[in-house]
């Protein structure tokens, strides 16, 4: 594997010489690689990259000395990931912000397809092309090994959605359903496939890619089915549930039972249903039930090998014992660092993997089975490869309630607690049902390497800690979660992490409400808020949705449903109806096309703030949600230490 060894390392090389970069340049580059997948037939592999600061993707043969080739989506789309469907056919999904006028108004939509690429003849293909203008067309449901030239795809729909422009970009209404398609990965053509007739949310195949179960839920009744699909024979079935009580992941390994990921009453975590007689019962890994996990499958035969879980990063727990000795093996040779695969070829004779530790950015790697090899595919980050880096420390603090609440400290380069205090920003994450962790964080680790410590809590409501500490946060969403982060601020003052003039609070999504909210709750306690992406009024974020639909239903258990029924008690927890009441200087940013939370958010936040002074706006050109390019990272690390430098600088 030397051959690949010397082709990535030159074209990543340039990356690599920044000691004297300042730090909004030298941490707000795009990862410079982001996954890395081999091909079926181990011939060739490729890498998430980003050579124009946009990821793309780059393949590279294995078998000879040829320039790499790249797929990439162009300057106003976005890859956001991308997948082997053959040994000749490489898949990326790629989305690209649209404006549709109606009759009645102008509406933005983040249109998502599938490409297919001949990695032979560098043709592609938009995969489903040929069933209309749906805003998302890249539903992948299996690919099928026998069948190298095509897979299946799919598309959830309503029946009675409908709108002015005819076609079927605008939102749903009412029930949902999902078409099956078989796809013809060279022309991109679809072919319909025969499909249930009921609210089938999602279909389970085996490895012939023939339905096996089926998933139903409708909205209306608020009624959850699975059932097998060659006898319609019922092995679950739930009524009267708001929120789907579970989720289809796969088929065991025996093929002869479901695995789900439940959450609802007194199921939570992973369970397998038995496809004979529907018995349910929870999956175990050496001797201890598993909770909320993912899976890991094999891309051939469909089995479940592994687990995936969270706790200070992201693991990989196999079942397979040939994959669990290959990856601590290559723990051991690598220091320890966690070590995941993430492909391997038919023959497992080569494999991808990645390797990171607290802090570092992840690595990724070639390894080769026989003879042994281990080769450097690249870095997430290579500017950092020499580099001494700002460390995450994990930590715990005592919420006002009593709740112990997890935390990060992230300090500067070779600084630790006791050289304390220092000037400090609290950083609460987004989601609100996320959790921070200690992998490598372009964000937080920008600030530290500027002097500050960064305080990351995973307040109550965050994922990861139990049921019973994420439930917590329900009906808290402006209340108690936000006294957590107030709370932290306490904390770090007491603890000698904060230095007494205050902190900063920063956060993107609703860890940017989150932000705007600690100013409201504590007023004083502030120096100053950096607001990324931020919801401003949940409410009208929550009109997006139908109210009898899950997605609705969801949000309501954060934010308390009809417990907010006053309108004074709403206008407390909606910082767009509270700006006169900001005594701290804010800077607020948001991507002009990010449709998870929209600009519209931002925007009625700046026109309801008018003219007076403490409010830096800034709006990121063709920008989505999640800050994946360089020039997003960029300007959000160079306005927020120019921020900060204005109103609470470092030392």
């Amino acid at each position: 594997m030397r051959l690949i060894q010397i082709i990535v390392l030159s074209v990543f090389a340039c990356a690599a010489s920044v000691a004297s970069a300042d730090v909004a340049e030298l941490y707000g580059r795009a990862s410079a690689v982001w996954d890395a997948r081999v091909s079926p037939d181990g011939s060739k592999v490729a890498l998430g990259c980003a050579p124009t600061g946009r990821q793309a993707v780059c393949i590279f043969s294995l078998t000879e000395n040829a320039e790499p080739q790249v797929f990439y989506a162009g300057d106003e789309a976005r890859v956001e990931s991308f997948y082997w469907a053959s040994d000749e056919y490489l898949v990326g999904v790629v989305a690209i912000t649209e404006n549709v006028r109606s009759a009645r108004r102008m509406k933005q939509y983040d249109v998502r397809r599938a490409i297919s690429y001949h990695v032979g003849t560098e043709d592609t293909a938009i995969l489903m092309r040929d069933q209309g203008a749906w805003s998302d067309l890249t539903g992948l449901v299996s690919v099928c090994d026998s069948k190298p030239d095509t897979m299946v795809m799919q598309i959830g729909y309503r029946p009675t959605e409908r709108n002015e422009i005819g076609t079927r970009l605008s939102d749903s209404l009412v029930g949902v359903r999902t078409a099956l398609y078989d796809v013809d990965l060279a022309s991109g053509k679809s072919r319909d496939r025969p499909v249930r007739d009921a609210s089938v949310v999602k279909t389970i195949l085996d490895t012939a890619c023939d339905p096996v179960v089926n998933v139903i839920y409708n909205d209306e009744r608020q009624a959850f089915r699975i059932e097998r699909a060659d006898t319609r024979a019922t092995l679950l079935e739930k009524v009267g549930v708001q929120i789907w009580p579970m989720s289809a992941l796969g088929l065991n390994n025996s093929r002869d039972g479901l695995i789900v990921r439940a959450d609802y009453e007194d199921l939570v975590g992973l369970y397998e249903i038995g496809l004979e007689d529907g018995s349910i019962s929870p999956i175990t890994y050496e001797g201890v039930e598993l909770g909320k996990m993912g899976i890991i499958r094999n891309h051939f035969s469909d089995a479940v090998i592994g687990f995936t879980g969270t706790d200070d990063l992201q693991r990989h727990f196999y079942i397979d014992e040939n994959l669990r000795a290959l990856q601590s093996r290559i723990s051991n040779a690598l220091g320890g660092a966690n070590v995941r695969v993430s492909s391997f070829t038919r023959n497992y004779d080569l494999y991808t993997l990645e390797a990171e530790q607290p802090g570092r950015p992840t690595e990724f790697f070639l390894y080769e089975a026989d003879p042994e090899n281990l080769s450097p595919l690249g870095s997430a980050a290579p500017q950092f490869a020499e580099r001494l880096l700002p460390t995450i420390e994990p930590a715990s603090f005592s919420a006002r309630d009593g709740l112990t609440i997890p935390a990060y400290v992230v300090l500067p380069p070779g600084k630790t607690l006791s050289d304390g205090p220092f000037p400090t920003v609290v950083m609460p994450h987004g989601g609100p049902e996320a959790r921070d962790t200690a992998r490598f964080d372009w964000w937080s680790q920008g600030l530290a390497e500027a002097g500050y410590a960064v305080i990351k809590p995973n307040f109550r409501g965050s994922s990861g800690y139990g049921r019973e500490f994420r439930d917590a946060g329900f009906g808290e969403f402006g209340g108690k979660m936000i006294a957590d982060i107030v709370d932290a601020i306490s904390w770090a003052e007491a603890e000698g992490i904060a230095a007494p003039d205050g902190v900063c609070v920063a956060g993107a999504s609703y860890g940017g409400y989150a932000a705007l909210m600690s100013a409201l709750r504590a007023p004083g306690r502030a120096a100053c808020i950096i607001a990324v992406a931020p919801v401003t009024n949940i409410y009208e974020h929550m009109a997006r949705f139908e109210r009898d639909t899950a997605t609705y239903r969801y949000w309501s258990r954060y934010v308390g449903g009809d417990v907010f029924a006053s309108e004074d008690v709403k206008r407390d927890i909606t910082p767009a109806q509270r700006v006169g009441d900001f005594s701290a200087p804010v800077l607020l940013m948001h991507g002009k096309d990010d449709l998870v939370v929209t600009i519209a958010q931002a925007r009625r936040f700046k026109d309801e703030w008018g003219s007076r002074p403490g409010l830096t706006y800034i709006e990121l050109e063709g920008q989505d949600h999640f800050l994946r390019t360089k020039q997003a990272r960029y300007e959000v690390l160079r306005a927020s230490l120019a921020h900060l430098a204005a109103n609470h600088p470092a030392r």
